[in-house]
């Protein structure tokens, strides 16, 4: 269940009817990237723990 994540946000309901494509409906989220955090170039270790969170999330998936 990806709701139970910290990394993703609540998924609220789908619909898989009236449309070729499946529709989810998520909790409200600011917009946050990687972007600013990245370019303001951080240690080594900071960017290990990125890494790492990211590959956390992504292995959730599976």
């Amino acid at each position: 269940m990806v709701s139970g994540h910290k990394n993703f946000h609540k998924l609220l309901g789908y619909c898989l009817q009236f449309t070729t494509h499946p529709v989810l409906a998520f909790e409200y989220a600011e917009i946050i990237t990687l972007d600013p955090l990245v370019a303001s170039n951080p240690r080594n270790t900071r960017r290990i723990n990125i890494a790492r969170e990211v590959a956390n999330a992504l292995t959730y998936l599976l």
